[in-house]
């Protein structure tokens, strides 16, 4: 298996990702359990995101549904259910993340979870596989496509979190 320039960005930020907030889990003392937890949660959900870009298993997916809506005859009308679940996707989103970043108890967790959110938006939304976001997300930014940038840069924002020295609580 061949690994393009786009999913090695991806595996690079995700698994940097994965490790920064293990290492904030672990470092974190165990007066703040939900922190420690929180922290587990970011790396495991970090580790998924690296095994799902190796395996590619949400392209297999959108291959298969749409091999069964072509047989079913029902391809050229999945347009607008589509949209629908690409609006539902990003409002929910946008819900979840808004409350997952106030909750937080410090001001590096609550950036993390926001670009973890954000992230995981990022794949629901690409797994819908609406063509007009797919124009979008897979346009050439040099070497890598958009969506890899954002990988990057969601990665690189919650590894960046981890570090100590934004662990101040919320005011």
């Amino acid at each position: 298996m061949q690994i393009n320039s786009t999913q090695a960005i991806g595996l690079l930020s995700f698994v940097s990702a994965a490790l920064a907030a293990a290492t904030a889990f672990g470092v974190a003392g165990q007066g703040r359990r939900s922190g420690r937890r929180t922290w587990a949660i970011i790396a495991s959900i970090y580790v998924l995101l690296a095994v799902e870009v190796f395996a590619m298993t949400r392209h297999q997916f959108n291959r298969v549904i749409g091999g069964w809506l072509k047989i079913e005859g029902s391809y050229a009308e999945r347009g607008t259910a589509q949209v629908v679940l690409v609006i539902i996707t990003v409002v929910v989103a946008a819900l979840i993340t808004g409350r997952v970043v106030l909750r937080a108890p410090t001001r590096r967790l609550s950036i993390a979870r926001g670009s973890t959110a954000a992230i995981v938006a990022l794949f629901a939304v690409g797994s819908v596989s609406l063509h007009a976001s797919d124009a979008i997300l897979y346009q050439s930014i040099g070497p890598v496509l958009l969506i890899g940038w954002l990988w990057f840069l969601c990665g690189f924002t919650t590894a960046a979190a981890a570090r100590p020295g934004l662990s101040s609580p919320r005011s």
